[in-house]
């Protein structure tokens, strides 16, 4: 049999034991509820730096030295941070440059087939008059009746409306091309500031340092991560949380009624709230200077709003089994408690 499993059979003999002693004894004890957590380390750079690698993933537990976080410096003398995103605004540009060109172009070759239609519609009722005109006179000429009659005028209509087409046609062809060339030119400036900017990007890639390595502090898990790869981050701006991997503190709520009876420096009993094995002694650190709402998940009926003091309790074990945010039950010991010859009992 291992250390840690007489560890632990220890730890469950010890916590049955003093709660047997606890219901045999009368004496009423002030208990209230907690939850179990950690101090949290904040890690960040102070330079601005670029997100090179990404080693972990939120809730990864690691131990001291893992890799968590692989980064290179920035130069300082670039913003190279807003780059990316003038590249992306000059791209969109660029896109509502030639769709606004696109569309223009299709208005024209709208509005020029309908020109075209109406003149084209002309032409084919000016010729239709003109062939009967032309079969009418060759029967008169047949007849005699009109020797000398000719369809001139009509001629001339339809002369004149080819060569407005033609010149409808022409006009049109040299505004297409006209909006065909703005489309393709009007947007090199666009490209040729993202390839300016893309150039500094570059540059400043190049000028980066070597690969730096941010390691776990110690044994622990990762909190929330606050950064992505490939991309730049302000000084001291947070790029992960990380938090031990047993909660040592713990954030309690004493009722508004009873919280004259507790003080920095006492003992109490910390118990999981649906594990009367998990039991560990620790001290009271900070007391709250206000009366405050009582969380509901800290209360008897979660519905009704009862109020209390905040009371802080560092557990003195380095290494216990409650999980972060757990639901922990708190026991005042009094002085002739403090050889823990009591565990407490789950509040009513």
């Amino acid at each position: 049999m291992t250390k840690k499993n007489i560890h632990y059979i220890v730890i469950a003999i010890t916590g049955f034991i003093l709660l047997f002693l606890l219901f045999v004894s009368s004496k009423e004890r002030v208990q209230f509820y907690g939850i179990a957590d950690s101090k949290e380390t904040v890690i960040n750079y102070n330079f601005p730096v670029f997100i090179e690698k990404i080693y972990v993933s939120p809730g990864s537990p690691v131990k001291k030295g893992t890799p968590l976080l692989g980064i290179k410096l920035a130069p300082t003398n670039t913003s190279l941070k807003t780059l990316p995103l003038e590249i992306e605004q000059l791209q969109a540009e660029k896109e509502f440059w030639k769709t606004k060109k696109t569309h223009e172009i299709q208005n024209t070759l709208l509005i020029q087939k309908e020109e075209l239609n109406k003149i084209n519609y002309t032409i084919d009722q000016l010729k239709k008059i003109s062939d009967q005109n032309t079969s009418i006179l060759k029967e008169m000429k047949s007849l005699k009746l009109v020797p000398n009659a000719t369809t001139t005028t009509t001629e001339d209509e339809l002369n004149m409306l080819k060569k407005r087409r033609a010149d409808l046609l022409k006009k049109y062809s040299f505004t297409l091309n006209a909006l065909e060339n703005e489309k393709e030119i009007g947007s090199q400036p666009l490209f040729k500031e993202m390839e300016k900017i893309a150039a500094e990007v570059n540059l400043g890639n190049h000028e980066k340092n070597d690969l730096i390595i941010i390691n776990a502090p110690d044994d622990g898990v990762v909190g929330d991560l606050l950064c992505k790869t490939n991309t730049y981050v302000k000084p001291f701006e947070k790029l992960l949380s990380f938090y031990e991997s047993h909660p040592n503190i713990i954030k309690g709520y004493i009722h508004e009624n009873a919280h004259s009876k507790i003080n920095i420096g006492d003992k109490v009993l910390v118990s999981s709230s649906t594990n009367d094995t998990k039991v560990y002694e620790g001290t009271v650190t900070g007391l709250g200077s206000r009366i405050v709402t009582i969380p509901e998940r800290l209360r008897k009926i979660s519905q009704i709003k009862i109020y209390g003091r905040e009371i802080n309790v560092l557990i003195e074990t380095q290494t216990n089994s409650l999980l972060q945010k757990e639901k922990v039950l708190l026991t005042h010991l009094e002085n002739n408690d403090k050889d823990l010859n009591r565990v407490p009992a789950v509040l009513n």
